[in-house]
């Protein structure tokens, strides 16, 4: 075992260091909320302000897929950076400078005069390490009518002071966000209309805007939808209960009841046999 004497001093306090897999690279992490990458000559790689929208100190990092990220935490946001080892190509460097300026994402990537090659190259920057699966709200309409390779989880609460409406929640981080609208057309078969969610519609008690981008991670507050269920006046239930009234009635009248002739049996016809011995 043989053990280099090198040292590096950093100008702030330090709050956490950690290690890549490898052993190749060294993070750490200042109380400005500073990231520096060292390699193991103690020589800095890298140093930045971490971009996170908070004034909270980072609370953890560490490194993922195979010491090619870096995911920092501060309060509730996250950080996620990508490790390119070397000096990256201007290609690469034009590729990400475009996807930037087109909003971070490569939505509209075909209406730029590229070739192939380039805007596909432009297509992977949207292959997001951490990333919401909530739609868009461009993108609603076609996640709700076309088959997806995600399992979506998801729960009908009632819309308060809307008789026989209902809102579509999808579950995400803990919480619900509300998807879709149902309103009941048929009191006795279970019929609804199903529109997109609108604004007005989860507007008077929510406190967080609807997510209006996939790489959103806001979550619905849905106490406006809390309220306490009754199984036996659910819609199902009152369903089942009107159709087999109305089944009933429907029987009674085409078989009414003879109250006349109360007679369990009756014989038309009794014959004795006298045997002889």
């Amino acid at each position: 075992m043989q053990i280099e004497p090198l040292s590096w001093q950093s100008a702030e306090p330090l709050l956490s260091v950690q290690w890549n897999s490898s052993g190749t690279l060294l993070a750490a992490v200042c109380t400005p909320n500073r990231l520096i990458v060292l390699d193991y000559r103690g020589t800095v790689l890298y140093s930045q302000q971490v971009p996170v929208n908070s004034v909270k100190l980072l609370t953890a990092f560490t490194w993922a897929y195979d010491d090619q990220v870096l995911i920092a935490a501060a309060g509730g946001h996250l950080a996620v950076g990508r490790v390119v080892v070397g000096v990256p190509s201007l290609f690469s460097l034009v590729t990400y400078n475009l996807w930037l300026m087109m909003g971070s994402s490569a939505r509209r990537v075909d209406s730029l005069p590229l070739p192939v090659r380039e805007r596909n190259s432009i297509r992977e920057l949207d292959h997001h390490v951490i990333r919401c699966r909530i739609p868009s709200h461009d993108e609603l309409s076609a996640q709700v009518c076309e088959p997806s390779d995600w399992r979506w989880y998801c729960t009908i609460r009632p819309v308060p002071r809307k008789a026989h409406s209902y809102v579509l929640c999808m579950e995400h981080m803990g919480g619900l966000v509300p998807v879709l609208v149902g309103r009941q057309t048929n009191r006795i078969i279970p019929q609804f209309h199903i529109s997109l969610l609108s604004s007005s519609t989860v507007a008077s008690n929510s406190r967080s805007p609807t997510p209006d981008n996939g790489s959103s991670a806001q979550v619905e507050d849905v106490g406006a939808f809390t309220r306490h269920s009754v199984q036996r006046n659910s819609v199902w239930r009152k369903s089942k209960r009107q159709l087999r009234a109305l089944m009933n009635r429907h029987v009674a009248c085409r078989q009414p009841l003879n109250r006349t002739n109360d007679k369990l049996l009756q014989v038309a016809k009794m014959q004795f046999v006298h045997e002889r011995t």
